[in-house]
């Protein structure tokens, strides 16, 4: 399973020193849009295999994958010369990137806190739920501005 995630992140970060003077509308396997989707099929599976106060190893593993998937494709969106033409994308970016950096903090402290026996999570742990919704929304109305073109 870790080999197989270890060619993904790599398979997936190499696409970020693709061509950048290529349209995201054009139809290329690791164009911007096409790394938008993956992501957000990455971001919806993580949320999926998550559970009520424990954390699978297919949760874990997921969610790191997502991570390496977000940054390939913001490396592969801030390096696109069209991306100012899209509007929702260059908003939602301001909510989407912290709730991503603040996401697996929160998740990493929450499952600490569980494993030490409380029942619930206090501090920064209590973000890891309300930070995974605004990135699911975000990266959701980004991927939607990438596709659509509005």
């Amino acid at each position: 399973m870790k080999k197989l995630i270890i060619v993904i992140a790599l398979l997936i970060t190499s696409s970020s020193f693709a061509d950048e003077t290529k349209s995201a509308t054009q139809f290329e396997v690791f164009s911007t849009r096409n790394l938008a989707w993956g992501t957000m099929a990455l971001l919806g599976a993580t949320a999926l295999t998550a559970q009520e106060k424990k954390a699978s190893s297919t949760h874990l593993a997921l969610a790191s994958l997502s991570m390496m998937s977000y940054g390939a494709f913001l490396n592969s969106y801030f390096t696109n010369p069209n991306r100012d033409k899209y509007v929702v994308a260059s908003y939602t970016k301001w909510v989407q990137i912290p709730a991503m950096i603040v996401l697996p903090i929160a998740g990493a402290v929450a499952l600490k806190q569980y494993e030490k026996g409380k029942k619930e999570t206090t501090g920064i742990g209590d973000a890891h739920k309300p930070s995974a919704l605004l990135s699911i929304i975000g990266m959701g109305l980004t991927t939607l501005s990438l596709t659509f073109e509005f």
